[in-house]
C-alpha cells in the first residue's frame, strides 16, 4: 500500500470513529431531552438546557458526518469513482468502506 493511501485509510478510520461517536452522543442527548419533556415536575430551564445540548450535539454530528463524506468523496474522485450524490449512495459508500477495513 502506498504511503498516501495508508494516510487516507487512517484518516478515514478516525473520521468514521468520530462520526459514530457523535451519532451516539446525539442519540443520548435527544433521549435526555425527550425524557425531560415527558417528566413530571421538570423545570422549563432544565428542558431548555437539554434542548440546547441536543442542538449542539446535532451540530457536532453534522460536522463529523460532513467531514467523513468529504473524505469519502475525495477518495472516490482519486479512484475515478462516481461522486456521492444522494443519501443512499453515501450510506452505501460508508458501509462499503467500513466493510473493507
Amino acid at each position: 500500500m502506498r504511503p498516501e493511501n495508508r494516510k487516507t485509510s487512517a484518516n478515514l478510520v478516525e473520521l468514521r470513529a468520530a462520526y459514530e461517536f457523535e451519532w451516539r452522543r446525539l442519540l443520548a442527548e435527544v433521549e435526555r431531552w425527550q425524557s425531560l419533556q415527558e417528566g413530571d415536575r421538570v423545570s422549563a430551564v432544565a428542558i431548555r438546557q437539554a434542548e440546547a445540548c441536543a442542538r449542539a450535539a446535532h451540530e457536532r454530528y453534522r460536522g463529523a458526518r460532513n467531514a467523513l463524506a468529504e473524505c469519502l468523496a475525495a477518495r472516490s474522485e482519486r479512484r475515478g469513482l462516481p461522486a456521492i450524490d444522494s443519501p443512499r449512495a453515501y450510506a452505501l459508500t460508508v458501509q462499503t468502506a467500513a466493510a473493507r477495513q
